[in-house]
């Protein structure tokens, strides 16, 4: 039975004589379970979304791991795993996982009438309704990036910059993952628009409150026939660039009057999420997540490895495959902060 390989001084000096030594009769074993070790290390932000408690998850997308000091981090082991990565699309759009099947993309229904119910007198066959509007098909892409282990490194037993590589490339994968379905929202259209609103007399905040409120009023009204269901417990999320976020957080917690228990600005249930990947920093999204908002994952990043004599170099070769789509461009409103 192998033993399970682990990122330690001594899997490093394995891994380091194996390469060294590729005619060893123990390296291509030690290559070998490197590769797993390898693939299942750069896969734990995959793992890390079914896993993350509500709490962690949003403290990841209000602040990274050089925002705390080192005593608090000390005494907030779970902070200490936090990712630096980018997750909050993941709370926008719906994620299937696909990593089980042999699929070539997956189908999105953009439907504008569904199913709807009506009394039945006993004995009398339900009426059937059949959904219509459009279906989508949207394809896997595969992603791929390579990553090179200069030998001199090994030779010198520089496994912490070796380790350091190695992070960078796992975070860069998940965050290209994320820039991915952050292009899709910026990529709609501006006809759903929503001007700043309030008048000139307007407290900032105020104005950008009731910009939120306008927003959410036109995704309700767009749902307005369709299969999407919005009640009073429905969240609507407000996607911003960091640097408004000090701008939308006086927004949502804008009171009428100073008075405690003045009725806030913002009539809705609105969660906002910030990112450094959209494209601009003078607009927002306010959006309805999920529903036609999906996105698929077929393959979590895993890599191949080998020997490249040339560059005197141990190449590493990761790949993963996945897929979004925006089934109703209603769902997402950009909003003008001016």
């Amino acid at each position: 039975m192998n033993t399970p390989f682990v990122f330690n001084d001594a899997a490093w000096a394995r891994i380091r004589h194996a390469v060294l030594n590729p005619r060893d009769a123990t390296s291509a074993t030690v290559m070998h379970n490197a590769k797993g070790a390898m693939t299942q290390w750069l896969q734990q932000p995959d793992a890390a979304i079914a896993t993350i408690g509500a709490q962690r998850m949003h403290a990841m997308h209000t602040a990274t791991l050089g925002d705390f000091p080192a005593q608090a981090l000390d005494n907030w082991p779970t902070l200490r795993n936090m990712p630096t990565y980018d997750t909050a699309y993941q709370e926008i759009f719906h994620i299937r996982d696909y990593t089980y099947t042999k699929k070539t993309g997956f189908n999105l229904n953009v439907t504008k009438t569904g199913l709807s119910f009506s009394l039945t007198v006993p004995g009398e066959a339900a009426k059937i309704y059949t959904a219509s509007g459009e279906q989508m098909y949207v394809k896997f892409d595969r992603y791929t990036g390579g990553l090179g282990w200069d030998l001199t490194e090994l030779e010198d037993n520089e496994f912490y910059d070796l380790e350091d590589q190695s992070t960078d490339f796992r975070n860069k994968a998940a965050q290209d993952r994320a820039q991915a379905h952050y292009d899709l929202i910026d990529e709609v259209g501006a006809g759903g628009d929503v001007g700043w609103g309030g008048v000139s007399t307007d407290d900032a905040a105020l104005r950008d409150a009731k910009t939120i409120n306008t927003a959410v009023l036109q995704i309700i009204n767009a749902m307005t026939g369709t299969s999407t269901v919005i009640g009073l417990g429905t969240e609507f999320i407000v996607l911003a660039p960091y640097s408004l976020h000090s701008r939308i957080k006086h927004a949502l917690t804008y009171n009428y009057q100073d008075s405690g228990g003045s009725e806030k600005a913002v009539s809705y249930r609105v969660t906002p999420r910030y990112s450094t990947m959209l494209s601009a920093t003078d607009v927002y999204y306010v959006i309805l997540p999920k529903n036609k908002l999906v996105g698929g994952n077929r393959q979590n990043l895993r890599v191949d490895t080998q020997s490249d004599v040339i560059s005197n170099s141990q190449v590493w070769v990761g790949s993963m495959r996945h897929a979004a789509a925006i089934g109703d461009t209603n769902q997402v409103v950009r909003c003008a902060v001016a």
